[in-house]
């Protein structure tokens, strides 16, 4: 009997109605072979008595199944099924052999270079979370920012109703870029027009972009040592020669990069080196400028962090110090208003905009405009100055909070560096301590340390540490400060 041959169940108690429930075994049977095409199929009346179902429920089952394909009611010969099943189901998807070896993917010179680095450990994952604090975002205003231009961009008469509708800008929202160029120029001292500044989806694009457009392969670039490994790798994967220079209490030692000879590009933290925190001297500043314009290199200046410092006013940008139209500016507000935008900026020499705007136009044609509008509106209502003026002084509490207790706790076995900016301090733990042990007490503790290793492309320094200070507060930092120090003394 064919009912017998498809094995269903004498009484149906899975999900759903008995109906579908008889349709799936009917039709799971029909795909494995069970049933052959153009077999007959008992009437109704027959397969409602075999499975003790009701007439109704057995000719919804039919139903079903002839509604996807698989059976076919013909007048005077009842329903049987199909000779040819559906489409997508002709031919069974074959099973890959868990055990056969993988197929190897032919990849790129990009590619491998990555994959290469990655599995030599050069990148990697931080001990632990480095980022400001998100208690301080004012979520409230951002949200009611959203929602303002939400609103606008459904109502029929406004202007804004039409920015929801696809219109790309590559550059980036024109109100945006006009409120962001005014805020750096009041803070930064950047010369900049809104024609020069690219706004980015994300940070990470960036530099990538540039790289594209202004290296060649085995093109020498000239990065801080130890420095931002996330650049350095984006560089390295676009085939540039890193060229390492180091870093002191001044930052990047420009006499290094001046005997090493000319280079293409040089990438630069001067307002806040990481991990070290040194901030580029005014001397050095200059030397850079005057080398970039003899030898024709760009420099690239990434001016994360320059809102935090807590000690004297900034320095101005090195952009906005330029005469010779030599550097491209990054900045971003990730370390403000993380995790509601992260956007990124990019001032341009006037020579390379139509080359990005090509550019651009292919890899990021648009970036989302709500966010966008959003944010420009919270730099022209005062939001932004306010907060980073806001946050400036919590963090200054923090930090000094944080290396009194250091100091209390570790007397002369720790070094703390001296200077004064961005969201981390730069520790040095003295002989007596193991980097095992350290890391060990910081991830049983939580206590947000995060070994240098990473920074370096040579070789690293032992038992050198940077501790977020912004994320945890004064209270929490201090209790999880003497949890990891009680490890360590166990």
């Amino acid at each position: 009997m064919l009912i017998d041959r498809l094995e269903l169940p004498a009484a149906f108690n899975g999900d759903g109605p008995v109906s579908k429930q008889i349709a799936e075994c009917l039709r799971q049977g029909i795909i494995d072979g069970l049933v052959s095409p153009n077999i007959i199929l008992p009437s109704v009346r027959e397969m409602a008595v075999q499975l003790g179902v009701s007439r109704s429920t057995a000719a919804r089952a039919i139903e079903e199944l002839s509604a996807q394909g698989y059976v076919v009611a013909e007048m005077g010969s009842g329903t049987k099924v199909a000779a040819r099943l559906p489409g997508e189901l002709e031919e069974k998807p074959s099973v890959r052999d868990e055990h056969a070896p993988l197929k190897e993917v032919e990849l790129s010179a990009f590619a491998r270079r990555l994959m290469s680095r990655q599995a030599s450990g050069a990148i990697s994952t931080l001990v632990s979370y480095n980022g400001p604090s998100l208690k301080d975002v004012p979520l409230g205003i951002w949200r009611d920012l959203i929602a303002r231009h939400c609103r606008a961009g459904v109502e029929v008469d406004s202007s804004s109703a039409s920015q929801l509708s696809y219109a790309p800008e590559p550059f980036g929202y024109p109100p945006l870029r006009e409120a962001y160029a005014s805020y750096l120029t009041r803070a930064r001292a950047v010369k900049v027009n809104a024609e020069r500044l690219v706004v980015f989806a994300s940070r990470n694009l960036r530099l990538d972009l540039i790289a594209r457009l202004l290296l060649s392969e085995g093109d020498l670039v000239a990065v801080e040592e130890p420095g931002f490994s996330t650049a350095r790798e984006q560089l390295l994967a676009r085939g540039a020669t890193v060229l390492p220079i180091g870093v002191d209490s001044q930052g990047m030692k420009v006499d290094e990069l001046i005997a090493a000879g000319p280079v293409k590009l040089i990438y630069v933290t001067p307002s806040h080196q990481e991990p070290t925190g040194a901030v580029l001297s005014m001397i050095r500043r200059k030397q850079l400028l005057d080398y970039a314009a003899k030898c024709g290199a760009y420099i690239i200046e990434d001016d994360y962090d320059s809102e935090f410092r807590y000690d004297g006013r900034p320095l101005p940008s090195l952009q906005g110090m330029d005469s010779s139209d030599r550097v491209i500016y990054l900045s971003c507000l990730w370390n403000v208003l993380a995790p509601v935008t992260r956007l990124g900026f990019m001032v341009l020499p006037a020579g390379m905009v139509q080359a990005v705007h090509a550019c651009k136009s292919l890899v990021e044609r648009d970036v989302s405009y709500i966010e966008q509008a959003a944010l420009s509106d919270f730099i022209n209502e005062g939001h932004l100055e306010k907060l980073i003026r806001q946050k400036r002084q919590v963090y200054a509490s923090c930090r000094q909070s944080l290396i009194s207790k250091l100091e209390s706790i570790f007397d002369r076995q720790i070094w703390t560096a001296p200077e004064s900016a961005g969201l981390e301090l730069l520790v040095r733990f003295q002989d007596g301590f193991d980097s095992q042990t350290i890391e060990s007490a910081a991830l049983q503790s939580g206590f947000p340390i995060t070994n240098t290793s990473w920074w370096y492309f040579g070789n690293p320094r032992p038992l050198e540490y940077t501790i977020s200070f912004t994320w945890l507060g004064e209270e929490e930092m201090a209790k999880r400060l003497e949890h990891f120090a009680s490890l360590l003394s166990a």
